[in-house]
């Protein structure tokens, strides 16, 4: 079955899934979650590399998203925010 609109329905259920995570982090730390699926740094770790992924199929599948132009993006927003982290 072809993964719906280039993609981009999957972005958008891999980044709902990030953000599920994240929620449970902040509400219980990194340690383990309640409902026994292992330990929430892992399980951000594999969100994030989810989304990540789900980034690249909606490059590889519209041909008009520059990948090059994200990843050289993501390298000066990363600088900006290491900036505004120094400050705080």
């Amino acid at each position: 079955m072809p993964i719906a609109h280039g993609g981009i329905a999957k972005l958008i259920e891999e980044c709902g899934e990030l953000q599920q995570v994240l929620g449970k982090f902040l509400t219980y730390g990194m340690g383990e979650h309640p409902d026994g699926k292992g330990p929430l740094d892992k399980r951000i770790e594999d969100e994030m590399a989810d989304v990540l992924a789900a980034m690249r199929l909606v490059g590889v599948k519209h041909q008009t998203i520059d990948l090059a132009r994200i990843n050289f993006r993501a390298e000066q927003k990363l600088k900006l925010f290491l900036d505004w982290d120094k400050r705080g």
